[in-house]
């Protein structure tokens, strides 16, 4: 019964499955919610669209105080929901399939290119603080593997990550870890930061990027995560901002040993789609 509370069920109880997050069908109806939150949505159906019917699954990133004693939050968290992506006889394969699952990608060094416009929202990063711990959480459970998007809201911060088949999500727990050390130790001056490994002839399976807006836009950060899906860099028309080292796990490169016969398959095609990865610090000071 979704209306009976201001906050979705929290994050803990099911980082991997998202069918067991809570369901709502606008935007709006996110602002109810005093904490930060983890959002699920189609990328396809823009969310500023009149004619798009959303659906947007959500879930309370750390403890809400106001439903710890509630017996029927604790009951719904503790419910078993089969997680659907990884079960057979699906039209799309498996989770368990996936390349990412079986390995995590060859360790290298990379760095992520930072970029910022809009005032200074960020300048202390607090109100994204939240939100990359609880991204980073959500990449490390192993089957959130197939998992290319992911967003984040909470009052006016919003955030989106996009990573690339061909990334180990090693990758995103380690850039967003390097994101939130940033605006801790200094901040971004800016309401709108981008972090991105893009350009350089990069295919869409090998970007990946980071959006944060304090400005609420939702619907910018689904537009900015939807052009790096295609395999463009992301224009936030600012000022360069440095760069973060990372470590970037490259899933075309890693030897194939472990790999089960389809995840072998995909592994190949991903591999033979991006030959080699251009070092990150080349593709950083030529995008």
């Amino acid at each position: 019964m979704p209306e009976q509370h201001d906050c979705p069920l929290p994050c803990q109880a099911a980082y991997a499955n998202v069918h067991k997050w809570t369901p709502y069908y606008s935007v709006d109806r996110l602002r109810r919610c005093e904490l930060p939150v983890l959002l699920h949505f189609s990328v396809l159906l823009p969310l500023d669209d009149p004619d798009t019917d959303v659906l947007i699954r959500s879930c309370t990133i750390g403890a809400d105080p106001a439903s710890a004693g509630d017996r029927t939050v604790r009951k719904a968290t503790s419910m078993t929901i089969e997680n659907p992506k990884l079960g057979a006889g699906l039209f799309e394969p498996s989770a368990s399939l996936a390349p990412a699952y079986a390995i995590d990608g060859r360790e290298m060094s990379g760095t992520l290119a930072l970029s910022a416009s809009g005032g200074s929202g960020l300048s202390s990063g607090a109100g994204a603080q939240a939100l990359l711990d609880g991204m980073k959480s959500f990449w490390s459970a192993k089957d959130n593997c197939d998992e290319g998007f992911l967003f984040a809201y909470d009052k006016q911060t919003v955030a989106s990550v996009y990573i690339g088949a061909g990334i180990g999500k090693k990758t995103a727990v380690s850039a967003l870890g390097a994101l939130a050390g940033r605006l801790q130790a200094g901040g971004i001056p800016g309401n709108q930061t981008v972090a991105q490994i893009c350009g350089g002839g990069r295919k869409p399976k090998t970007v990946f990027g980071i959006a944060i807006d304090a400005s609420g836009d939702l619907a910018g950060v689904q537009k900015t995560a939807i052009a790096w899906s295609h395999g463009a860099c992301a224009d936030v028309g600012g000022s360069a901002q440095g760069t973060l080292p990372i470590k970037v796990f490259d899933i075309a490169l890693a030897p194939l040993d472990g790999l089960n016969t389809t995840a072998h398959s995909n592994l190949t095609t991903t591999a033979a789609t991006n030959r080699t990865l251009p070092s990150a610090s080349r593709r950083a000071a030529n995008p």
